[in-house]
């Protein structure tokens, strides 16, 4: 989890670890519901890529790669 970016991990870890809801997390963060669904996908790809990095898995970088500058931008 270290791994992923700051944002995106406070929201994956909120809304699915925690169980709180998009508009909860929202609120908590000060932030838009958007931002917060955007945050998490991101989160996820990230968790997903960084376990399968773990189980020696392969990947090229694609366009899905590039959304995370986005959020940064945003």
């Amino acid at each position: 989890m270290l791994a992923i970016d700051v944002f995106p991990r406070c929201a994956l870890l909120l809304t699915v670890f925690e169980g709180m809801s998009a508009d909860d997390t929202a609120v908590l963060l000060n932030v838009d519901r958007d931002l917060i669904r955007k945050a998490r996908f991101i989160g996820l790809q990230e968790l997903t890529r960084n376990l399968a990095r773990m189980q020696g898995w392969n990947f090229t970088v694609t366009r899905s790669c590039l959304r995370t500058k986005e959020l940064q931008h945003a």
